[in-house]
């Protein structure tokens, strides 16, 4: 379970680099946290435009927008080799 919320929401965008297109469960699954923080830092990120929602009727899914992949570069969380989206 990450310890804080800035590791959360870096979890939150590389899960959703590494795996593609993720439904909170499959998050909730792969960070092992609780869903009501990662539906709250879910809301913070496409807030900030890290992150698209894509609702398909009762399952939303998640993407990661191309900010969020400049963002997780700029922590050196990722290589900066390029990453076609």
């Amino acid at each position: 379970m990450p310890s804080s919320k800035l590791e959360l929401c870096i979890g939150i965008v590389k899960s959703l680099i590494e795996s593609g297109p993720l439904t909170v469960e499959q998050l909730t699954i792969l960070l092992k946290a609780n869903p009501p923080s990662l539906d709250k830092q879910l809301g913070f990120l496409i807030d900030q435009e890290m992150v698209k929602k894509e609702d398909a009727g009762l399952n939303a899914t998640y993407t990661v927008a191309m900010r969020g992949i400049k963002v997780l570069k700029f922590f050196k969380v990722l290589p900066s080799t390029r990453i076609e989206v």
